[in-house]
């Protein structure tokens, strides 16, 4: 396995900016997007979120976290989080 076949994971728990107080929505106003704009090493982007449509004030800020449906443990139980993300589109989790 090489280092680029890991992919990544940003975990912002300790630390971060304002990005991490953004929440998921299945029919999110935001996507998030990999851009390399002060190096070209591709296995450290910079996350960026880029606004869907015009987003009106006071209107919550959210995007799709696209985590993968179906990640199985190792005891061979399936990882589940509920979604409540109250729109209509909702697929019912989270993962």
């Amino acid at each position: 396995m090489t280092a680029e076949s890991l992919g990544y994971t940003i975990d912002a728990a300790k630390c971060g900016n304002v990005g991490r107080f953004i929440n998921h929505s299945c029919s999110p106003n935001m996507h998030a997007q990999d851009v390399l704009w002060d190096h070209d090493d591709r296995r450290m982007p910079h996350v960026m979120l880029f606004a869907e449509k015009n987003i009106r004030p006071l209107q919550e800020l959210t995007y799709d976290y696209n985590y993968n449906i179906g990640n199985v443990r190792k005891n061979g139980k399936v990882k589940e989080k509920k979604c409540f993300c109250g729109s209509s589109k909702c697929r019912l989790r989270l993962y």
